[in-house]
């Protein structure tokens, strides 16, 4: 049953005043009809029958008086073991009205309702203030809960996870890159815009007051008054916010999957956005953002469009912006809140921070690609030989008619080949398909891992060819 609890002398109800957060105060204000901040449910624990809960079930808290320092009305997690700062005794009085008598001790104090607007606390069981009615209204709607405390939502629009690839327009680029013989090296030749350097950067302390279409991710949006941050960093370590060291308690309340910020805690949000231009020759190929790492969950557009939702601090989150990006110069917006549901699963042994902070990049494929590949190898049992088996996943999402020939070839660590295998790519399907192969080493004495020198080091290509644009990937093992 749900209810509006007045006071019996002002008429005044008891209310959040639709403030979700621990600690909140509760207020007594005019009943205005469908305000769910005004509306209470009185749980009765099973344990104890004789005692029950004010709560609110759209904002999931409950009215705890805080006796043991506050001792006035407020707002906290609702607490299922007994708790005497939440739970109350209804008594009725002799005029048909009720108190809430809450107990410490040998004390009782009744909460009370001013004509002011506050509350607050009386040991006087006869004050006039301390009287309330009781009347049954209907079953609030439920409300629908931010994208950040859905445990149902993490993620929108993004790719299924793949293996890291770098993709090039020709052999002869990859092999000519740096970052080929030194992987760790940002490559010069690749079909890849890095988007590291100078963001703009607005930073709030609650997403409450985070910018919107207008003043950020809106196409024509005017950012320029804004701070400049480097991408990558944490934002608390370029002086917004502060990094909080955290073994085994939250920074919120333990209430999933509700983000109820501890007391002198932030929920923050940073909202970063830059310009860059689209590549000559990148028009008619298929377009992915990604980045490597965004601490926290965050939103993405660009050019003024939604571009996608995710979650997962140290995952990798890649999205397909071929319809949202344009020749010539292009925006990219990013709004990231430091906590989320999935900060519960997040909650290590280590600093937290937020942020982008890992590489951020645009690349290029053809519109019918390789989107993964699974590498796997084995010795033959008198190590004088093995085989490998590359399963390589085509994506052509569109449904165009596709006609490639997927060449994998094994080079050894002077550069010679190993052993090679092509596959025909013939398919017309929307949905990834596999293609599988084996070449099989010759069974002279293959490179056997060893610790040093490295020279066992393999590189594995798999040309695409296709009429118009040919493109190559390696990974380094």
């Amino acid at each position: 049953m749900n209810y509006v609890i007045a006071n019996a002398s002002t008429g005044k109800v008891l209310t959040n005043r639709g403030d979700g957060s621990n600690n909140a105060r509760i207020y007594a204000d005019d009943y205005v009809e469908g305000d769910y901040a005004q509306v209470w449910q009185l749980e009765q624990l099973s344990s104890y029958p004789a005692y029950y809960i004010l709560y609110n079930k759209t904002y999931n808290s409950a009215i705890d008086v805080a006796l043991d320092n506050k001792r006035y009305p407020l707002q906290w997690t609702l607490t299922t073991s007994y708790s005497y700062n939440q739970l109350a005794q209804i008594e009725a009085t002799d005029d048909g009205n009720y108190r809430f008598k809450y107990t410490k001790g040998t004390n009782s104090y009744y909460i009370t309702a001013l004509a002011n607007g506050n509350t607050g606390l009386t040991q006087d069981a006869d004050a006039a203030t301390a009287a309330f009615t009781l009347r049954g209204v209907g079953t609030p709607e439920e409300p629908e809960p931010n994208p950040w405390e859905n445990e149902a939502f993490f993620e929108e629009n993004k790719e299924p996870a793949h293996a890291t690839f770098i993709p090039y327009a020709s052999t002869e680029q990859m092999r000519g890159d740096a970052s080929y013989e030194k992987p760790w090296l940002t490559p010069e030749n690749a079909e890849v815009l890095s988007l590291n350097g100078l963001w703009k950067l607005n930073y709030v302390t609650t997403p409450a007051q985070r910018p919107g279409e207008e003043d950020f991710w809106g196409d024509n949006a005017d950012v320029s008054a804004w701070d400049t941050i480097t991408v990558p960093s944490c934002l608390e370590m370029k002086g917004y916010g502060e990094p909080l060291y955290i073994n085994v308690e939250y920074a919120f309340a333990d209430n999933p999957p509700y983000i109820q910020m501890k007391p002198g805690l932030n929920n923050s949000v940073g909202s970063y956005r830059r310009t860059f231009d689209l590549p000559a020759g990148w028009d008619g190929k298929r377009l992915f953002l990604h980045f490597d790492g965004i601490y926290g969950a965050a939103f993405v557009w660009m050019n003024g469009r939604y571009v996608g939702y995710t979650q997962g601090s140290n995952n990798d989150a890649e999205f397909d912006v071929t319809a949202a990006a344009r020749t010539g110069e292009n925006n990219v917006c990013v709004q990231v809140f430091r906590w989320s549901d999935g900060s519960y699963i997040e909650g290590q042994d280590m600093f937290h921070m937020s942020g982008i902070h890992r590489d951020v990049y645009l690349y290029a494929t053809p519109k019918a690609f390789v989107r993964d590949h699974y590498i796997t190898a084995a010795l033959n049992a008198t190590y004088n030989g093995g085989t490998m088996n590359v399963n390589v996943e085509m994506d052509n999402r569109d449904g165009l008619a596709a006609a490639k020939k997927v060449k994998v070839s094994l080079l050894s660590p002077s550069g010679e080949t190993v052993a090679t295998e092509t596959k025909d790519f013939a398919s017309p399907s929307r949905f990834p398909t596999s293609c599988p192969g084996r070449p099989k080493r010759p069974t002279s004495t293959p490179w056997k891992w060893r610790s040093s020198p490295p020279t066992a080091k393999k590189k594995w290509h798999f040309p695409q060819n296709t009429a118009s644009a040919p493109w190559r990937l390696r990974t380094t093992r």
